[in-house]
């Protein structure tokens, strides 16, 4: 598929914010309160969005050459899967904690960039080992036809 860096970038950030706020609204109407103080005014809000958006958008900035063809794959499970894991995690860490201190949001924000960076790195050996297998296959078939 095909679109722009530019475009991937915003619609990246978008989708983090969507996960964060969503997640928190979801939560809130749950359990009753947010994770951080003072609600969603809280900057950790804003750290979780850029926690999620960032390696997502330099993985989109970095990819070149033969990754530049799938990029949309690569976040496209990298999302999914940050979907998957965030919802819970978030979810559960409300249950543990009525109200985050400034010491335990800093610890929750950096385990949610390690999970999202091992997240991008993985969907990006997923997905790209299976297409260069695949045009592995496709050379040596032109190869053996080449001979012949």
């Amino acid at each position: 598929m095909k679109v722009s860096k530019p475009i991937l970038s915003v619609v990246s950030l978008m989708f983090s914010a969507i996960i964060v706020y969503g997640t928190a609204l979801v939560t809130r109407l749950f359990k009753g309160h947010f994770l951080l103080e003072n609600g969603l005014s809280n900057f950790g809000y804003i750290l979780l969005t850029l926690d999620i958006a960032v390696p997502i958008i330099l993985y989109i900035l970095i990819a070149n050459g033969i990754y530049k063809n799938h990029i949309f794959e690569v976040i496209s499970f990298a999302g999914l899967f940050i979907l998957l894991v965030f919802f819970p995690v978030y979810f559960s860490s409300v249950s543990e904690n009525s109200n985050m201190n400034l010491v335990e949001s800093k610890r929750f924000i950096i385990v949610i960039l390690v999970m999202v960076v091992l997240f991008v790195a993985t969907s990006h050996f997923a997905v790209n080992d299976k297409k260069l297998e695949e045009s592995i296959l496709l050379k040596r078939k032109r190869e053996e036809k080449s001979r012949y």
